[in-house]
């Protein structure tokens, strides 16, 4: 029923096309098909990651920006046809849900055609963007059912761009490493990642400065997980903590609970940038019991952080130096993101 519907639209775009279902199964490959089937007939299409699409607009507002947000916003809501790629996956803040609907509800007016997928089930949209979506005049909701593969969780979800770039193969084995003992850490960081990922088994803690690689490697572990099935959570700690946070607003869609409890309890957690958070009371304390829970049931975890915590009286400290269930792995490459030659190191004269 999907392939026919994307194949209909592709043919006579008109209305809006939503395909929901789980993660894998085929929803932005069939957005991507009809895309470039209307391309080929001269429709002028723009093909958008709905997460993307609002760092955009947001980044429109700066001074230096290449596109300014009312530009990016006008093409958006009047170009020919319109594909919105994983709506739901963005944080739902009030300024994303209007800008969302504003879109939509202005193509919905204008009869323009648009075609969206969405992991998120239809009753945790926004509800105005629900009524546009499931208008039976104008609108065709396809539903593709579970996941039949691999699949992320809608709040633990990793960018497609990152999924697809950052991967064991793409991996820089050489990064800018200086020294050999640079170029040690980062065989020893590509080892023991690769080795968790085929086998999950206590916590993976890699530590280094900016742009050694170590986010690389936590999204390697999440996508050889993925391509086996597994279930990955994965967020950046100031992400996962404004979304916990943001649970409590009325305007939440998911309960603290309910996204709390996924946290703790999911099968392979990813944790990125641990410690550059704002240290508050209220952070400190929720990373502590997120951490302790992990550690007491012994699940599964990937954590990147820039400095290993070493307090004697520090509960957190303690638990990611536990030698018997965490292993450490610390990078000390340089940036590979820092442009310049690299300097070698020095040849030592043997005579």
């Amino acid at each position: 029923a999907a392939l026919r519907a994307a194949r209909a639209f592709a043919e006579a775009p008109d209305g809006s096309l939503l395909l929901t279902g789980g993660h894998g199964t085929g929803k932005t490959c069939l957005g991507a098909a009809a895309a470039n089937r209307l391309m080929a007939q001269g429709h002028p299409v723009l093909f958008t990651f709905v997460p993307d699409l609002l760092d955009q607009l947001r980044g429109g507002y700066a001074d230096d920006a290449e596109l300014s947000h009312d530009e990016v916003f006008e093409q958006v809501k009047n170009v020919s046809v319109l594909v919105l790629d994983d709506i739901g996956a963005h944080n739902g803040t009030p300024w994303a849900e209007e800008k969302l609907f504003q879109v939509v509800n202005h193509r919905y007016l204008n009869g323009l055609p648009t075609i969206l997928t969405s992991a998120v089930p239809l009753e945790r949209l926004d509800g105005r963007l629900q009524s546009k979506l499931t208008d039976p005049r104008n609108a065709l909701v396809i539903d593709m059912g579970g996941a039949t593969g691999a699949r992320t969780m809608s709040l633990g979800g990793i960018p497609h761009a990152m999924l697809s770039g950052m991967t064991f193969d793409s991996f820089e084995r050489q990064g800018r490493a200086r020294t050999r003992e640079d170029r040690e850490t980062l065989a020893a960081a590509l080892y023991a990642s690769r080795a968790f990922a085929e086998e999950p088994d206590g916590w993976l803690v890699l530590v280094g400065g900016p742009g050694c690689g170590k986010t690389h490697l936590a999204v390697a572990v999440a996508n050889r997980q993925l391509e086996q099935g597994g279930d990955v959570f994965f967020a950046f700690v100031n992400d996962l903590l404004y979304n916990v946070l943001y649970t409590f607003s009325p305007d939440s869609r998911v309960t603290y609970d309910e996204l709390f409890d996924r946290i703790k309890q999911a099968p392979l957690l990813i944790m990125d940038d641990l410690g550059s958070e704002s240290s508050t009371s209220w952070a400190d304390e929720k990373l502590y019991q997120i951490i302790v829970h992990r550690h007491n049931a012994r699940l599964p975890t990937v954590i990147t952080m820039r400095t290993l915590p070493s307090g004697p009286a520090d509960p957190v400290a303690s638990r990611l130096n536990d030698a018997r269930m965490v292993t450490e792995v610390p990078i000390t490459a340089p940036d590979y993101r820092q442009t310049g030659r690299v300097r070698q190191e020095p040849r030592r004269d043997v005579s």
